[in-house]
């Protein structure tokens, strides 16, 4: 079945999204939204980012240690940190 479809509450749950281009910042928007406690890395975000307000930005590359706590990631973004997570 191509492109399955999930539902999971994660209301009060850290969750990881690695990369802030559009796609990222949609998800990330979106999971926030739906009560998640986010948090956001991307080397060129820029913490003051109006869009980005109630996340926890981290304008820095991916590290492992990102992932602790974490309940699920999203790995946003082409570059070769996407492949890490």
């Amino acid at each position: 079945m191509p492109g399955s479809l999930i539902e999971i509450d994660l209301t009060g749950c850290q969750v990881l999204v690695v990369g802030l281009g559009p796609v990222g910042r949609r998800r990330a928007r979106r999971l926030r939204q739906d009560g998640a406690e986010v948090r956001a890395v991307d080397p060129r975000a820029w913490r003051d980012d109006r869009e980005l307000a109630g996340l926890d930005v981290r304008a820095e590359p991916f590290r492992p240690e990102h992932l602790d706590g974490v309940v699920l990631a999203i790995a946003a973004t082409g570059l070769s940190a996407g492949r890490r997570v």
